[in-house]
């Protein structure tokens, strides 16, 4: 009789999952952006004096222009999560089904890389605004550890288990941009993107935001430095088996190439 009830206690806990299962939801708040980008310019019909004053000490509004590039860029994010799980809730990424009560802890690494078309246009020589638009590919790999409940021989047993698993998508990305030229060398940007992709007609979702500072130390070499936040949304399908939001921000830094 005691193992009839702890085994109908069990069943009860492990058959929880459709109406109680729950999102993958991943946080970091410290996540490290190495970044590098490359830009073929196209067409060019700048202003002539970007971040110089003329004698009577404004900009001269009349001297406007724009230009078109080719850009290219690559970069990745690690961070780290815990997701508590309550005691009917439970939670399978992949091939493992997590039970609460426990917190499920592991890691995210999302790559992205982007080639678009970009187009920077001036309403004076210190302020120019972006907008672009192309390709862009998004690649997720998770690893999960938590607690697994299983019913071996009619008895519940808790157990320790790791699962790992990955989607990459690719679809379009469109974005707009704001830039100020304080001096020439010098570039203060914020920037706003939206990439949808699918994978074997599953979903998904990356918005990026970013705002910081570029220094160009020598012809055609930037080094840049900002604050990044990255909001990756998928849907259920495929190598996942639930909804994931993963929500990434902090230092981006790398070099930029002009050609």
């Amino acid at each position: 009789m005691r193992t009839t009830l702890v085994t109908l206690l069990a069943l009860l806990m492990t058959g929880c999952v459709t109406s109680n299962a729950v999102d993958f939801e991943g946080r970091d708040e410290n996540v490290a952006f190495p970044t590098g980008r490359i830009s073929f310019l196209i067409a060019d019909a700048g202003p002539k004096d970007v971040g110089v004053r003329v004698e009577s000490g404004g900009t001269d509004p009349s001297n406007r222009g724009w230009k078109l590039t080719l850009d290219g860029e690559v970069s990745r994010g690690e961070g780290s999560f815990d997701q508590r799980l309550a005691a009917t809730e439970t939670l399978q990424l992949h091939d493992v089904r997590y039970s609460g009560p426990s917190e499920a802890r592991g890691r995210f690494a999302l790559t992205a890389g982007s080639i678009h078309a970009h187009g920077h246009g001036f309403v004076n020589p210190h302020i120019a605004f972006d907008v672009f638009g192309g390709l862009a590919v998004s690649d997720m790999q998770v690893r999960v550890s938590g607690t697994q409940v299983t019913v071996p021989g009619g008895v519940a047993a808790t157990t320790r288990v790791r699962d790992r698993t990955n989607r990459t998508a690719l679809g379009p990305e469109v974005g707009v941009g704001m830039s100020i030229y304080p001096v020439p060398q010098a570039r203060i940007y914020g920037r706003a993107s939206y990439h949808f992709g699918v994978h074997a007609g599953d979903e998904t979702e990356l918005q990026r935001f970013e705002a910081g500072v570029s220094v160009e130390p020598a012809p055609g070499v930037s080094v840049f430095g900002a604050w990044r936040l990255w909001r990756y949304r998928a849907d259920e399908g495929g190598s996942f088996h639930t909804d994931v939001e993963v929500d990434a921000q902090g230092p981006a830094f790398g070099l930029e190439f002009a050609f």
